[in-house]
């Protein structure tokens, strides 16, 4: 098993990289050939809230993992939807009735059934509520087992895609031993991967997606963020990837150790989160407007990076940068700033 101590997502870039070409081995697989770790590997994130990568050689699009990792809390499926943001996402990754079979959200609230152990509910599919109920009522609860693959629907079933992240596992602690109130507690994940791409899942999606999660179930549950551990059995890179992102040139921009751009809260009213979450979907996403959001999150970046990239995207130029301008100064906007003014160079370029 190898470990990589990371602070947050820039620098498990860095270093699953350095690892991969130090250490990694050629194979062939199913998606193409891979330069892949020789034994399992651990990344450890020390600030799992800086999710936010801003490497301009791997020039991730940030609006695509705010939304995709939004879309997942929500429970949804819907790949379609995700088609404004990568245009080919579901003709890629869905199946012919445009649903993402291996959705983590709709495993987290929908997929499966809870029955039998003598549980008064015999259906009860949102495996999050349960989990942050059990933590919440006992907090050294070590049965808080978040479960994504399910052997009926994937194992030897021919669709297109299947949970990578199989499970999670969760962890409330003590910061310090001496004290007992709730403030000094923490909520840890572990997430385990039975195939995991360094580029496009865990220094891309994934360590939004988890680190949401994360963020996620401590607020429900009354504790703050501590560690994410992404344990990744087959830890991976495609070499056609590498050769089109250059991936060396990755390892030689480096990454800045001071995190750039402030770390905006996900959740400040937990018990008013998932209704906001559902009128982001049902509104936010058809008008600008941002009023009566109780987490000020949709208010100041979700909603307005939202409408950024819908302006960009059909070249509203003009109207998509006065957006940007509206976003709350943060991660997000500075990614989204620097995502925006490289393809504003491109093309002036041109």
């Amino acid at each position: 098993m190898k470990v990589l101590h990371v602070r947050n997502v820039n620098q498990a870039l860095q270093e699953g990289l350095k690892y991969l070409y130090e250490h990694g081995v050629r194979e062939d697989s199913r998606a193409g050939p891979v330069l892949v770790s020789p034994v399992p590997v651990t990344t450890v994130y020390s600030h799992p809230q800086e999710r936010v990568l801003f490497s301009a050689a791997r020039d991730a699009n940030p609006v695509f993992h705010l939304m995709e990792s939004l879309w997942l809390l929500a429970g949804r499926n819907d790949a379609r939807w995700l088609d404004q943001f990568v245009h080919d996402f579901s003709l890629r990754f869905a199946e012919e009735d445009g649903t993402l079979h291996g959705s983590y959200g709709y495993r987290w609230l929908h997929h499966f059934e809870m029955e039998g152990g003598g549980h008064p509910n015999p259906r009860m599919p949102n495996q999050l509520s349960m989990i942050a109920s059990m933590l919440t009522k006992n907090p050294q609860d070590r049965q808080a087992v978040l479960t994504m693959w399910d052997p009926v629907s994937d194992l030897g079933i021919p669709v297109r895609d299947k949970p990578c992240n199989t499970h999670c596992y969760f962890r409330v602690r003590r910061i310090h031993y001496l004290s007992d109130n709730s403030d000094n507690r923490v909520l840890d994940i572990t997430v385990c991967c039975r195939s995991n791409d360094l580029i496009w899942g865990l220094a891309g999606s994934n360590a939004v997606q988890f680190a949401f999660l994360q963020e996620y179930l401590a607020a429900r549950i009354g504790v703050g963020v501590g560690t994410y551990y992404q344990i990744s059995n087959n830890f991976h890179a495609y070499l056609d990837v590498l050769d089109k992102l250059e991936g060396k040139a990755i390892l030689e921009e480096g990454y800045t150790k001071d995190y750039p751009g402030e770390v905006v809260p996900l959740v400040k009213d937990p018990n008013r989160f998932d209704t906001d979450l559902h009128r982001f979907f049902a509104e936010g996403c058809v008008a600008a407007h941002t009023n009566g959001y109780a987490n000020p999150f949709f208010t100041n970046i979700a909603v307005p990076l939202y409408w950024v990239h819908r302006n960009w995207k059909v070249k509203n130029i003009k109207t998509a940068l006065a957006l940007l301008e509206t976003v709350q100064d943060s991660d997000w906007r500075l990614s989204a700033e620097q995502w925006i003014s490289r393809r504003m160079s491109k093309k002036a370029m041109r």
